[in-house]
């Protein structure tokens, strides 16, 4: 007599994921989890940021990420607020390195003599190269599911990255998205405008920008955004990897659009404040600024960056809505 039921040697993982997905969607497991120390007095953070693309990813980044979650596991259990984001140390030094040892410099002296637009000109060359390499990782990715007999892709692009895209960075999220839409595989591209949430770092910027005493802003700052919280964006991949069949590229945005002054004056009154103090700046000037932060290597604003500001980031969230059946939420500064 046995005491236990048989186990089937057969267990198809992919299903037995998609049920525990399903049952975090139902019960806002995810949501949870991520609001339940969002007021503790106590908070613990990497001191990290985006990756830089000075050399070909390896799989030293999985194990970093994977120790990285632990730690943040680690912490939420002991009570700590955190921003929940991984990412890689970001310095355009380490740029500069690689291409100096290419060149065989002794010194940065080197570099003075060597001439510093040229020396910049391949610094950027070097980026570009193993940026189109990590272009092509999430591809590599895309394709070995789709060997596997994934039943549904997700990519999270950007909310711009279509055929009028320019920056770098839309280039390769553009370039993705594409690959993901094209294997003949059921695949999702959610296109996000401004993601915020607890631990984000855009909205937590304008925050601080709102808070100055006086607020620089680029331009007449009429360019409009539409914030999308974090909670809509995961209900989002929940429902797409617990769904699976839908195929497509999706813009999402909030629900609601704001010019970047009145996200600002917003912000402000959140803390307390009638309105924002605002000065704009001339785009002259600006595209000036941006071109000395890239050339530093630090600074307010980037090109690209600028860019992309001044372009806005509104989405159409009618065929999101009609495919996803929910409405994102109206922005709320707090």
């Amino acid at each position: 007599m046995t005491m236990f039921a048989a186990v089937s040697s057969k267990v198809d993982f992919p299903a037995l994921e998609r049920e525990v997905l399903q049952w975090w969607e139902e019960r806002g497991i995810l949501r949870q989890y991520l609001r339940r120390n969002e007021d503790a007095p106590r908070r613990w953070s990497f001191l990290d940021g985006p990756i830089t693309a000075n050399n070909p990813m390896g799989v030293h980044h999985a194990w970093g990420r994977t120790y990285k979650d632990l730690f943040q596991r680690y912490k939420t259990m002991r009570g700590y607020r955190q921003r929940y984001q991984n990412g890689f140390d970001c310095q355009g030094l380490w740029v500069e390195v690689e291409v100096e040892k290419d060149l065989g410099f002794a010194s940065k002296r080197d570099i003075e003599s060597f001439g510093i637009e040229p020396f910049v000109n391949l610094c950027k060359h070097r980026v570009l190269t193993f940026a189109a390499v990590q272009t092509e990782a999430p591809g590599a990715l895309f394709r070995a599911a789709a060997r596997a007999g994934a039943r549904q892709l997700v990519q999270i692009s950007a909310l711009g990255a279509d055929a009028g895209v320019r920056t770098p960075f839309l280039l390769t999220k553009r370039a993705a998205d594409e690959l993901a839409l094209g294997l003949g595989v059921p695949a999702v591209v959610l296109r996000p405008s401004v993601v915020y949430g607890p631990g984000d770092h855009s909205m937590a910027f304008f925050r601080r920008l709102a808070a100055l005493p006086v607020t620089p802003v680029p331009g007449d700052g009429r360019y409009r955004l539409q914030p999308v919280h974090v909670d809509d964006l995961v209900r989002a991949v929940v429902l797409a990897c617990a769904r699976p069949g839908r195929h497509g590229a999706f813009d999402l945005g909030g629900g609601t659009v704001l010019t970047f002054n009145a996200l600002l004056h917003a912000l402000a009154r959140h803390r307390g404040r009638r309105r924002a103090r605002l000065l704009h700046v001339p785009w002259p000037l600006m595209r000036l600024v941006a071109r000395l932060t890239d050339l530093a290597g630090r600074g307010p604003i980037t090109t690209d960056e600028l860019t992309m500001l001044r372009r806005g980031s509104v989405a159409d969230n009618g065929p999101f809505v009609a495919t996803f059946g929910f409405a994102p939420r109206p922005f709320r500064p707090g």
